[in-house]
C-alpha cells in the first residue's frame, strides 16, 4: 500500500533573513578595477588594426589591446600613461594617413 503524505508548509524567511550585507572596503575596490582607455581610430582593415595592438601593447602597462574595426574603436586595458599610447598611435597616423583621437 503507498501512502502520500500531505505537503509541509515552509515558513516564509523573514525580510531580515534574505538581507545579505556586504562590507565595503575602497582600498581592495580601487586595487581590483582595471582603467580602460578608449581611442577612436579611422582602421580600415584588420591590418590596421593588428599595427595598432602591435604598436600598443609595447607599450609599459598596456595588458589588453581590443580594436573593432567597424566602430573605430581600440580600448586598451592596463595603467599605462594615455600621453605615451596617444603619441604612438599619432606616429602611426602620420604614417599611414588615418585619424587617432582619444575619445
Amino acid at each position: 500500500m503507498t501512502q502520500f503524505l500531505a505537503p509541509q508548509k515552509r515558513p516564509k524567511p523573514s525580510c531580515s533573513s534574505r538581507i545579505r550585507t556586504h562590507k565595503f572596503d575602497p582600498q581592495t575596490t580601487r586595487s581590483n578595477m582595471v582603467k580602460v582607455t578608449e581611442f577612436k581610430v579611422g582602421m580600415t582593415c584588420d591590418g590596421c588594426s593588428s599595427a595598432c595592438t602591435r604598436i600598443l601593447n609595447k607599450i609599459e602597462g598596456v595588458t589588453s589591446v581590443k580594436c573593432d574595426v567597424e566602430k573605430q574603436q581600440i580600448l586598451v586595458e592596463g595603467d599605462a600613461d594615455e600621453n605615451a599610447m596617444l603619441e604612438a598611435l599619432l606616429k602611426w597616423s602620420k604614417a599611414s594617413g588615418k585619424s587617432v583621437e582619444l575619445a
